[in-house]
C-alpha cells in the first residue's frame, strides 16, 4: 500500500483558509440585508376632487350624469338608457391639475366592467402636456345584447406626475 503525504506550503495554506471562507460565507450570508421593516409617521390630508392637486369635475354639458356630493367626491351616474341600444356620452368627465409646478406624464382610465357593455372614450390618453389640459373622458355603453343593466362598475384614473428634473 502506498501513501501519499501532502506537503503543507503557502499555496496549500492559501487554498485551505479560501476554501473555509468562502463555504463559510455562503452558510452564514454575505452580511447583505434581504428586507427592512421599520415604523415611520406619515400625515395625509385629503379633500374633495375639485380642491386637490388632481381635480376631477363635470365636462361641458355633463351635469345631467355627474355630481359632487357633500363629500366632495365626483360621482357618475347614468341612468334611463336604452335597452337594446348603444349609447355614447363623449365628453363626460374633465382631469385638470390644481397646482402649476406639477408636471403631468400620462392619464389612463380604466373600469373594473368585465362584460364587455361598457367602454371608457379615450382611455389612454397617454402622453400630456400642459397645454393639453385640460382632458375629458366619456363612456359608450353597448347594450344590444344585454337587454336590462343594472349595475355599479367602478372606473380608476390614473394620472402619472412627470419626474422632476
Amino acid at each position: 500500500m502506498e501513501t501519499t503525504i501532502m506537503r503543507m506550503n503557502r499555496r496549500n495554506v492559501l487554498v485551505g483558509l479560501g476554501t473555509i471562507v468562502a463555504g463559510g460565507g455562503a452558510a452564514l450570508g454575505t452580511g447583505a440585508f434581504s428586507s427592512v421593516e421599520a415604523d415611520r409617521d406619515v400625515t395625509v390630508e385629503t379633500t374633495g376632487d375639485g380642491d386637490a392637486y388632481v381635480t376631477l369635475e363635470a365636462a361641458a354639458g355633463a351635469d345631467e350624469y355627474v355630481s359632487t356630493p357633500e363629500d366632495g367626491v365626483l360621482a357618475i351616474e347614468i341612468d334611463r338608457l336604452n335597452q337594446n341600444a348603444t349609447t355614447r356620452i363623449e365628453q363626460l368627465v374633465e382631469i385638470d391639475v390644481n397646482q402649476d409646478d406639477v408636471e403631468i406624464d400620462d392619464i389612463s382610465v380604466t373600469s373594473d366592467e368585465e362584460d364587455g357593455w361598457l367602454e371608457i372614450l379615450d382611455d389612454d390618453l397617454g402622453d400630456i402636456s400642459e397645454s393639453d389640459l385640460p382632458v375629458t373622458f366619456g363612456l359608450e355603453f353597448d347594450l344590444e345584447d344585454e337587454g336590462e343593466i343594472d349595475a355599479e362598475v367602478t372606473i380608476t384614473i390614473d394620472v402619472q406626475a412627470a419626474d422632476p428634473e
